[in-house]
């Protein structure tokens, strides 16, 4: 044997009776470890190697992966449906405002709860009609975002 291979088994020895001893600091015993890290069954040294590998190494166990909740918000709140329901919305809201502003008998005239409407009339009531709609949208949106940024945050 050379000297180092000398002067490592002196270390060992001298580690191994300070560890029964119940006298080595925590950086000794981490040095002895790491010294009979390597030590396989039959050499020598090996019992020592198991009852340190056994103080300093866990078992690995897999991390569980929670699955992505369902339930954490409605569906229609979702950044996937949330364009369409905003389109089917406004379909709704155009086809009851053309429903609601139906020509007379005279293909010309508006009516309005049975009353007349001149043109003037009629273009005022489907600019405001598509005012309240572009508002409603707008303020759907901005509350669905706030919505959808208040459920990201407490999913988190």
């Amino acid at each position: 044997m050379n000297n180092y291979t000398n002067g490592l088994e002196a270390r060992i020895e001298h580690l191994l009776a300070r560890y029964y001893e119940g006298e080595t600091t925590p950086d000794e015993e981490l040095e002895l470890y790491a010294l009979l890290l390597d030590v396989r069954e039959g050499e020598p040294y090996y019992t020592d190697a198991v009852l340190l590998r056994s103080q300093y190494e866990r078992p690995v166990e897999p991390t569980p992966v929670a699955e992505p909740r369902t339930d954490a918000y409605p569906i229609f709140l979702s950044r996937r449906w949330l364009w369409p329901a905003s389109m089917a919305a406004a379909l709704v809201a155009v086809g009851l405002g053309l429903w609601l502003l139906r020509p007379s008998e005279d293909p010309l005239m508006a009516q309005r709860n049975g009353a007349a409407m001149t043109q003037e009339e009629v273009n005022v009531v489907v600019d405001d009609a598509v005012m309240r709609l572009a508002t409603a949208l707008d303020n759907s949106r901005a509350k669905s975002q706030q919505a959808l940024m208040l459920l990201e945050h407490k999913l988190r």
